[in-house]
């Protein structure tokens, strides 16, 4: 990867964790020790988190997150 992509990528990802954290989402990981790639990314509500343990959100798996750049 070439040093703009690099740059681009960590400008995204900061602008998501500020809106993240604007609306208390946390970020968690599934991982799926037979098969790292059924592992999911998890956005997870952090109040929920915290007081209860439960990690109510959505999901993306690293096949669909990885769907179409493998090409």
């Amino acid at each position: 990867m070439d040093e703009e992509t690099g740059q681009y990528i960590q400008a995204f990802i900061t602008g998501l964790k500020n809106k993240m954290r604007e609306n208390g989402v946390i970020f968690a990981i599934a991982a799926d020790g037979k098969d790292i790639n059924n592992s999911k990314l998890r956005f997870i509500d952090k109040k929920k988190y915290i007081t209860s343990g439960k990690t109510d959100g959505i999901s993306v798996g690293l096949t669909e997150l990885n769907n179409g750049l493998l090409d």
